[in-house]
């Protein structure tokens, strides 16, 4: 399911390495045809050592991991 709950077509899945900013995941994601490049979920959103994410939408990034990712 998308983040708003409405159902979407899963393509497949697929083990892929994501660059998100200057942090590196290597991650099972699922592929499906959606209008966004990418949706990040919890699983990803959660972080590597269970420290989750802070999005801060006014400063246009988030913080991974330690690491800022820009938000376009």
């Amino acid at each position: 399911m998308m983040a708003g709950g409405a159902p979407i077509k899963e393509e497949g899945q697929a083990k892929l390495e994501l660059h998100l900013g200057s942090v590196n995941l290597i991650q099972d994601v699922i592929v499906a045809d959606i209008e966004d490049e990418a949706l990040l979920g919890y699983d990803i959103l959660s972080g590597k050592q269970g420290r989750p994410a802070d999005i801060l939408l006014s400063e246009n990034k988030i913080v991974l991991d330690g690491q800022e990712i820009p938000v376009f």
